[in-house]
């Protein structure tokens, strides 16, 4: 499994940054491991992009992972009406 990290807001200023990256890694890679320990910020947006990132990986025959999600993860989920356990998480920080 690939990692790959986010730091930072991951917004509606940020999503479509983040968005070419995880498309460019994931043409490389077939399983990513998404390390989110030191993103300090979530939006709808950000959720969307993980979401997405999520089934583009399934719809080709691999596997997205999330790792470190933590409180600032659940809580923008819980404002969102996401699910968190709809996506894999590998570990939740404390």
């Amino acid at each position: 499994m690939n990692d790959f990290s986010i730091n930072g807001a991951l917004t509606v200023q940020t999503a479509e940054a983040w968005r070419v990256r995880l498309v460019a890694r994931q043409a490389i890679v077939r399983d990513l491991a998404i390390d989110l320990q030191a993103v300090t910020e979530y939006d709808v947006f950000g959720l969307q992009l993980l979401w997405s990132a999520r089934c583009s990986a399934a719809a080709h025959g691999g596997s997205l992972h999330l790792r470190q999600a933590g409180d600032v993860f659940a809580a923008a989920c819980a404002a969102a009406g996401f699910a968190p356990a709809a996506f894999e998480i590998v570990s939740v920080s404390p």
